[in-house]
């Protein structure tokens, strides 16, 4: 019987959106550069960040993040929020790959922002782990805030959450773009720029009309939102003399058919990308890729006069490729590791790094900005995002070049930090 439902409420999907296509079409001319760039996720994340960067520069107040903090306030029923104080924040996008991050080591306080605009499934213990890592940073949990920033008010996933879900229950709050930021944006922050502050005005009021296109909230999407309301009832059955209490039982019930549709659509789509990823995993191996990332490390070595090392390997929950670039006095190792469910990290340490001195210690804290560097990652670690969740991309990227000079760039990076810090990095003994 679901099964009978999930195929009737694909026709009646395909049906509306014939006719939000056609009406769609119909619209007057409107253009909106933010539209046009078709951005991601981060990109969003990107401008949030610089929003909340934003500092008055006579009275040094972080006023656009006062102002987010004073709508939560007052979105929020718990008065926990209240306690947050900042003063000289530090205010960062995809550190740690936290999404948006916010510090103040002057008064102990530290707020992390989830972006999930386009609904992007929690990763596994996603928000744990952003805790952990905020705690590792020097902040105590009771100072420490969560805003989850959804798409039209959905939550963390459970297991995302790991074991703080409890002790986050007053300091969590769940704001959506669509009901939340578009609404502070455009009833908050846009009134009280001045006038003089030319580019912020135009910055916000573009990013305010991308966000009611988003969701068909602009002045010239009225008309067609009614004529959709009208289809709708119709489509149901709903007739004007209709009582409310049985359009709304009718409208509830159509939207579970959806919800139900929309599981098994989400279940279709991690099918497809498990095998497009194990597709990449016999692909990444083949011996074009291989010959062409050992002749760009060679490349690479010969420029910054190191011998390196390459070799590929498989694990159970990774394919990565292993580079070793050597000096006489010491040995950097570099891993780039594509795991099978679709992120791609890239790794930097020492054979045998628990055996390694101080100075080397010393070196990774200032390499990964992590004052509390601790040796739970083996390698030390990196994130890198440019290829996050796109294998054919970074195929593609290895046999048209691309990746060699991601490769360089990263490796003389990395060097170039050690040079700096005159650091001596001295190998292991084997034993």
């Amino acid at each position: 019987m679901k099964e009978n439902n999930t195929i009737g409420c694909l026709a009646f999907c395909d049906d509306f959106n014939r006719k939000y296509t056609e009406l769609k079409q119909k619209l007057p001319y409107h253009i909106n550069v933010i539209d046009e760039l078709h951005i991601d996720e981060n990109a969003h994340s990107r401008i949030l960040c610089k929003l909340l960067q934003c500092k008055n520069p006579v009275s040094g107040e972080y006023e656009i993040l006062q102002s987010l903090l004073d709508y939560i306030r007052k979105r929020t029923k718990d008065k926990t929020f209240d306690c947050i104080k900042f003063s000289n924040p530090t205010i960062t996008q995809e550190k740690a790959r936290i999404d948006l991050w916010i510090r103040d080591y002057e008064t102990g306080y530290a707020t992390i922002l989830e972006n999930k605009v386009y609904n992007a499934q929690d990763q596994e213990e996603q928000l744990s782990r952003y805790i952990q890592r905020t705690k590792d940073d020097g902040f105590s949990s009771e100072h420490i805030y969560v805003v989850y920033l959804s798409r039209t008010g959905e939550e963390p996933d459970e297991q995302s959450w790991g074991e703080y879900k409890e002790d986050f229950e007053t300091r969590y709050v769940n704001l959506s773009f669509r009901d939340d930021i578009l609404q502070w944006l455009k009833l908050n922050v846009l009134p009280e720029i001045r006038q003089k502050d030319t580019y912020l005005l135009y910055a916000v009021k573009e990013y305010v009309d991308y966000l009611e296109g988003e969701f068909d909230k602009r002045n010239i999407n009225k008309k067609m939102n009614k004529d959709m309301n009208e289809y709708l009832k119709k489509a149901l059955g709903i007739g004007h003399d209709v009582d409310n209490n049985m359009v709304l039982d009718k409208l509830t019930a159509k939207r579970e058919e959806v919800n139900t549709l929309i599981n098994y659509i989400d279940s279709a789509i991690n099918e497809v990308k498990d095998n497009i990823d194990k597709n990449f995993v016999a692909r990444w191996k083949d011996s074009d890729a291989e010959i062409i990332i050992k002749n760009a490390v060679q490349t690479i070595a010969s420029d910054l006069h190191l011998q390196p090392k390459v070799h590929f390997g498989d694990t159970t929950c990774a394919t990565y490729m292993y580079i070793a670039f050597r000096k006489p006095d010491w040995e950097l190792s570099i891993v780039f590791e594509k795991y099978h469910n679709h992120d791609f990290f890239v790794y930097i340490g020492l054979p045998g790094e628990e055996n390694v001195n101080q100075h080397y210690v010393d070196l990774k804290k200032f390499i990964f900005n992590c004052h509390n560097y601790k040796r739970e990652h083996p390698f030390g670690w990196e994130w890198i995002d440019d290829y996050n969740d796109k294998p054919e991309e970074l195929l593609r990227d290895i046999k048209n070049g691309k990746f060699k000079n991601f490769i360089k760039e990263r490796t003389e990076k990395i060097l170039k930090d050690i040079e700096q810090q005159e650091v001596h990095l001295s190998c292991p003994q084997q034993s």
